[in-house]
């Protein structure tokens, strides 16, 4: 590990550091976020969450002559490798002042240390930050192909949002273009093939039957995330400022399966974007079942738009299966690196990542 740039030194976040690092992010050029969210934040990362533990790094802090001039921070999960739970690491938050970027690769360095027997993710970098982490050995992660699938709930909203010129279209013909759309949408979408006897609730809560699902399906991946009834809270509803909706299939008493929606702003317009599937196997009509109920959730709620990504083969075979549209995935780089004594690598046999990797389910 080498030594931190000449005059500088690197610190690891404590809670007493809290305040002042609110502070710091509260004023930092372009974020435009109060010191209450970085407060937030940090309960979300560290406080809350169910993967910390103390020992760990919470971050860093790069100090010029005593003076707080950059962060990163060390955000936790828990993934499934190989039959055992492995504490893996997030960069998030990666902010140095324009006149001490030279530096920024110390806290970097520190981090990739605290991570070199586990897996380190980088799910938001910036094209810049993603060519110096793709030179420091970071790896795309595995998915199905570069596309995503959408459902148009307002089509005409859509359409303006893509095309539009409001100056030009009168709003009459966006409606008209809208109402064209949405028959021939009709048209490809295959709904109503539920198995039976399923019902499709909005979860206010993950008891105890999420962790029944994830001991009879943990088996199924190599490599995947941990889906215990805890990290499903945390994930769904510890969050104050990312708003995530989950969707539970039960049958019966049980749950056998689950979407987890994240709600977002896509060119202007309200999206709910998927996140997570997770679905007990030996249960039938379980994706069709939850995709009826998020779509059906999402158009009275107000969405304009569902998308879905192409998480595994699979998977995307089920979307396409369903008749949804299918379109080029919007530039997003999902990056990780596995240090030099990880037990797993990334491109593991039977792995299984979604859009929860990293910092992005959190990320505004």
């Amino acid at each position: 590990m080498t030594a931190p740039s000449a005059g500088y030194d690197v610190a690891a976040v404590v809670p007493s550091d809290y305040a002042a690092l609110a502070g710091f992010l509260a004023g930092f050029p372009g974020l435009g976020a109060p010191a209450e969210f970085w407060l937030g934040r940090f309960r979300l990362w560290w406080d809350e969450n169910p993967a910390f533990r103390p020992e760990a790094a919470r971050g860093w802090m790069l100090r010029r002559r005593g003076a707080l001039c950059g962060f990163l921070s060390n955000a936790p999960g828990l993934m499934w490798a190989q039959g055992k739970p492995l504490r893996v690491f997030s960069v998030s938050t990666w902010m140095v002042l324009p006149e001490h970027r030279h530096a920024s690769l110390d806290l970097l360095l520190k981090q990739m240390e605290e991570a070199k027997a586990t897996l380190l993710f980088d799910t938001t970098p910036t094209e810049h930050v993603a060519a110096v982490l793709e030179n420091l050995g970071f790896e795309n992660i595995p998915w199905g192909e570069d596309k995503e699938s959408v459902a148009l709930l307002r089509p005409d909203l859509c359409l303006k949002a893509r095309f539009g010129a409001p100056s030009l279209v009168p709003d009459a013909a966006w409606r008209a273009g809208g109402w064209l759309l949405d028959r021939v949408q009709g048209l490809r979408l295959r709904r109503g093939r539920a198995g039976a006897g399923l019902k499709v609730e909005l979860a206010r809560e993950a008891g105890p039957a999420f962790d029944r699902l994830w001991e009879r399906t943990k088996a199924r991946h190599r490599l995947t995330n941990v889906r215990t009834s805890s990290v499903l809270r945390w994930h769904c509803f510890a969050d104050r400022d990312v708003e995530k909706r989950l969707f539970a299939c039960r049958a019966g008493e049980e749950v056998a399966g689950y979407l987890i929606a994240k709600a977002n702003t896509r060119r202007g317009l309200k999206a709910l974007e998927v996140v997570d599937y997770w679905a007990d196997s030996d249960a039938d009509g379980v994706f069709e079942a939850l995709l009826d109920g998020v779509l059906e959730h999402a158009a009275g709620a107000g969405f304009a738009l569902a998308s879905f990504g192409h998480f595994t083969p699979s998977f995307e075979s089920s979307l396409r299966a369903a008749g949804l549209w299918e379109v080029p995935l919007t530039a997003r780089r999902n990056l990780v690196l596995a240090g030099p004594g990880a037990p797993v690598r990334a491109a593991e046999e039977g792995a299984y990542f979604t859009g929860l990797q990293g910092d992005y389910g959190t990320s505004p």
